[in-house]
């Protein structure tokens, strides 16, 4: 047991630990969807205001296309704001539907040291 399984259990903890890791071009994927999915939204949120304001989907307050804050204001006028608000919680959906979609085609395999599902037990009466 002594200097020869130690070495080998290194071996396998080194070849597992190498098989564990992501490749580094799924990085720039990932980079890539929050720009895309960024982008998208902003354009969704630039559509909606448009549609807001033919249809009177939503009842936006003037305080709200053009907030009277003094300092970061400049920026937050001309429905800036809104914009920003519309797009974030379009790419909070957006990937929310996202993961949901790989979660059902790619569901998770249990590993070697996973328990296996708990047994359900009747339920006895007293």
């Amino acid at each position: 047991m002594g200097r020869r399984s130690s070495w080998q259990f290194q071996q396998h903890e080194r070849e597992r630990q190498k098989a564990k890791r992501l490749n580094p071009a799924w990085r720039g994927v990932g980079c890539l969807l929050i720009v895309g999915i960024g982008a998208l939204g902003y354009l969704f949120a630039n559509w909606f205001l448009v549609q807001n304001a033919i249809n009177r989907w939503i009842y936006l307050p003037p305080e709200l296309i053009n907030p009277n804050v003094s300092g970061i204001g400049g920026l937050l006028a001309g429905g800036n704001l809104v914009r920003f608000v519309v797009a974030l919680i379009f790419l909070l959906f957006a990937f929310a539907f996202m993961n949901f979609f790989y979660a059902i085609l790619f569901p998770v395999k249990p590993g070697e040291l996973d328990l296996p599902t708990p047994k359900r037990r009747r339920k006895t009466r007293w």
